[in-house]
């Protein structure tokens, strides 16, 4: 808690107030291949509070596009020159240099340890739930100009917070793990 608020509710007042009309990126990998590449990173953090983290960006990022004008998404999976190109675009800004750094082999996950996120007993049961989150959310990114569709299905981004929560339920019964929103 800050101030009698939550520190996710803090950080929003705070874009609201001094950068509601900024642009903002998002980036979204699939569930599995996250937390894989966050267990390497972290090794004692059990599966499912790796999956609470997860759940907890999706949760961000639907607060930030019902907040701001001017959100956009990018698709791990996807990024390359084009989607490059369309950030130097829609920033205005010069990104050609960048261009060393998209690589898509730097952006695989090993299939080795992809299965040992999907073998533990925990994640086989939570993965498919996640995995349908990150296709709802992907499903309604138009690739072209890395914009959210919030029109095409208004019911979408409902179901969304619906499927959060019960993705949440999930974790928390497999390992005691799940969103707070008086976490810090």
């Amino acid at each position: 808690m800050y101030f009698e608020t939550t520190h996710q509710e803090a950080m929003l007042q705070f874009h609201i107030r001094f950068f509601y009309r900024s642009t903002y990126f998002f980036m979204f990998r699939r569930p599995d291949a996250v937390i894989t590449s966050m267990k390497k990173l972290f090794p004692d953090k059990a599966y499912g509070e790796l999956a609470t983290v997860w759940l907890r960006t999706v949760d961000v990022f639907y607060d930030f596009i019902n907040l701001f004008p001017h959100v956009r998404v990018i698709v791990f999976e996807n990024f390359g020159p084009r989607t490059l190109a369309t950030v130097s675009s829609i920033l205005g800004i010069d990104l050609t240099s960048a261009k060393q750094y998209v690589d898509a082999k730097a952006r695989e996950t090993s299939s080795a340890d992809a299965r040992a996120t999907w073998a533990d007993p925990d994640m086989s049961r939570a993965l498919p739930m996640l995995q349908d989150v990150y296709d709802q959310v992907v499903g309604e990114v138009d690739g072209k100009n890395l914009a959210v569709r919030t029109g095409v299905n208004p019911f979408t981004w409902d179901a969304l917070r619906s499927r959060l929560a019960q993705a949440d339920d999930v974790i928390r019964n497999l390992s005691g793990s799940h969103l707070d929103a008086t976490a810090d």
